[in-house]
């Protein structure tokens, strides 16, 4: 406060002063200036009142949170995804839990498969499945979808589309199309090996 008072008297005296030595200055002249310097001190007043509320805020003490640890068994099937299951199996007993799944992987090799996907074995269309379209296999022992055969375009249990090979999921992206847009009314022409749907 201080500070502004003096602001104000210092710049006070120099329109006195200015208008006592005859300078060329108005009355009007010298009323602007104390004018314009009551704005610039009242945003000197607003700039240091926001300040002064940004230094309370930033003093004052925050909440602690407490993180509290779930209560419910995650370690059941019901709370893991496959890959986590696969973990927690008896994939587990041969290197410990980070490797399971590649010895799980490993294993359906040794057996005919491609790859795992969760506990699916994949055989892939002029691979393992030879030259038949690419499949899947549910392969969880004790588990009421196993033996379940997925196919290209069937949503596998983690979810995920199953695709085969590029050009299976290819034609059956192109299928889908067609049926859908059958499904919608539109006509559906053949022309050089390729599907036109026509709009119109």
């Amino acid at each position: 406060m201080k500070r502004k008072q003096l602001i104000a008297v210092s710049i006070l005296g120099i329109c006195l002063f200015a208008s006592a030595c005859g300078s060329n200055t108005t009355d009007t002249e010298t009323i602007a200036v104390v004018q314009n310097t009551e704005t610039q001190q009242a945003e000197i007043e607003t700039e240091n009142i926001s300040t002064e509320l940004v230094e309370e805020s930033l003093s004052e003490p925050t909440e602690q949170i407490e993180v509290t640890e779930p209560t419910t068994d995650t370690s059941t099937s019901e709370y893991l995804s496959e890959s986590d299951e696969i973990s927690h199996s008896k994939w587990a007993d041969i290197n410990g839990a980070w490797d399971a799944e590649h010895q799980y992987t490993l294993y359906a090799k040794s057996q005919g498969a491609d790859y795992t996907m969760g506990w699916c074995w994949i055989y892939e269309h002029g691979k393992a499945a030879g030259d038949q379209p690419s499949y899947a296999v549910y392969m969880k022992e004790g588990d009421p979808l196993y033996g379940t055969v997925y196919h290209v375009g069937d949503y596998l249990s983690i979810g995920t589309q199953f695709s085969g090979t590029n050009d299976e999921w290819e034609a059956f992206i192109a299928e889908d199309m067609v049926r859908q847009a059958q499904e919608d009314g539109l006509e559906v022409t053949e022309e050089d090996g390729a599907y036109v749907i026509h709009l119109d």
